[in-house]
């Protein structure tokens, strides 16, 4: 995977290799292992930075919606740990990156006419200080995936100098109604 990336608190170029190991142990229950190399060469306001990371990610998957895109009933559930090394510019860096999400749906009634859903997100770095950490391992908010009603990604730290980054911990908790009017 390539990328070149130009977000509105820095630009970078960047680069990952991996291979990915995924285990389906039943319809609902998906594990996956990675072993993965990721470069980042970002320009942001404190100046140029090179980031090299290599990394062992580990994750499961819980899915029982009844519809993938559409769900009205179910549960669905992501985590991963991703223990990683950093080097590159300055010295190197251990440390760990949990990222969690889980939704829930409810259909009261037989029609489904009416969808509860609600949604926890939640996310940390350990190890590195926030300017010792790529980039890409920041969490942002907003946009629809996270705070509707917000720029994408516009949600995250600002430092003396008003240099703005993602930050280093995440939550969000979030719950809607879904009407249906019509099939």
């Amino acid at each position: 995977e390539i990328a070149r990336l130009d977000e509105d608190d820095y630009t970078g170029n960047t680069a990952t290799l991996g291979l990915t190991a995924t285990q389906y142990l039943t319809d609902r229950l998906t594990l996956r292992a990675a072993l993965r190399y990721d470069f980042e060469d970002v320009s942001d306001a404190t100046g140029d930075t090179t980031y090299r990371t290599v990394s062992l990610p580990l994750g499961a998957v819980w899915d029982s919606r009844d519809r993938p895109l559409d769900a009205r009933k179910g549960s669905f559930a992501d985590v991963e740990i991703r223990p990683f090394f950093t080097f590159g510019d300055g010295d190197g860096d251990a440390g760990l990156r949990i990222r969690a999400e889980a939704r829930g749906y409810l259909s009261p009634g037989a029609a489904d006419r009416v969808t509860v859903a609600a949604r926890l997100q939640a996310g940390a770095v350990f190890g590195p200080g926030l300017l010792q950490t790529p980039r890409g391992d920041l969490f942002y908010s907003g946009g629809g995936g996270t705070v509707r009603g917000q720029p994408y990604q516009s949600l995250g730290v600002t430092l003396p100098g008003d240099l703005e980054l993602g930050g280093q911990a995440f939550l969000a908790a979030s719950a809607e109604v879904r009407l249906r009017i019509t099939d």
